[in-house]
């Protein structure tokens, strides 16, 4: 969710609230005390908060570089209006 927005230098950059709830269904999922490790998914409850919040997705995405560059134009033209 943007929360807000914050100038710099002229430009204008969103500012983003994420739940403390799905960042640590993000860091359970992907980290534990050995490092990186193969997910298992979150109950199903947990996945869908953190999709909400925007640090999980549904389904992979595999882009090339152009690919990523115009994602995140899209995500910030799109929380900008």
């Amino acid at each position: 969710m943007i929360a807000s927005v914050v100038s710099s230098g002229g430009a204008q950059f969103p500012t983003y609230t994420v739940s403390p709830a799905a960042v640590r269904t993000l860091t359970r999922t992907f980290w534990g005390a050995q490092g990186w490790r193969q997910p298992g998914w979150p109950p199903q409850d947990q996945f869908a908060r953190a999709v909400a919040d925007g640090v999980m997705f549904r389904e992979p995405r595999a882009l090339d570089h152009d690919g990523r560059v115009a994602s995140a134009r899209n995500a910030v033209a799109a929380s900008l209006t």
